[in-house]
């Protein structure tokens, strides 16, 4: 982001997955702006007149639409608890083998949009995946095996998660 060298401010990579994340998964439309700034305490270097500047090139972005600046936590909290959860209760199950498990959720990753497996990817790698590494779920299931390769813009999932066999590495 411009915004950033103006400032001087860097970033790894994983930093500005986790900010970019946090945008886009709280928004910034309005009131929002204070409750951001406040997420993002951890990047001390990101004041409130920082994020008040972000928030300002996203809706210059956006033409009017604020398109950029939405939350979308209305919808991904539920979707991504659910199929979180949904994965514990198979992996904690005491009946099926392993087999049977991985079978079971590769059923579930097939419902999964190359958009989704994205959001997926950005929200595991962000402050919101814990439990998901914690309890190898991506990597003991393959979640997130059919991202499309060079599908997460500079951001390559193998390196993330250097396990998985990923399908465009299969042909």
């Amino acid at each position: 982001m411009r915004l950033f060298s103006k400032h001087n401010l860097k970033f790894s990579k994983q930093e500005l997955a986790d900010i970019s994340y946090i945008i886009f998964y709280y928004g910034l439309e309005g009131s929002w702006t204070n409750f951001i700034h406040n997420k993002l305490g951890r990047y001390n270097t990101l004041t409130l007149e920082i994020v008040k500047e972000i928030q300002s090139e996203l809706k210059t972005k956006s033409n009017g639409t604020n398109k950029f600046l939405r939350a979308n936590q209305t919808y991904l909290s539920s979707y991504f608890r659910n199929m979180y959860n949904a994965i514990k209760m198979i992996d904690e199950s005491d009946i099926l083998t392993l087999e049977e498990k991985k079978n079971l959720i590769k059923i579930l990753r097939a419902q999964l949009s190359n958009p989704e497996l994205y959001i997926l990817f950005f929200n595991i790698i962000s402050r919101f995946g814990k439990k998901w590494i914690e309890n190898n779920f991506i990597e003991k299931y393959e979640l997130i095996k059919n991202i499309p390769y060079d599908y997460c813009e500079g951001y390559d999932p193998k390196i993330y998660f250097s396990s998985i066999d990923f399908e465009e590495h299969e042909y």
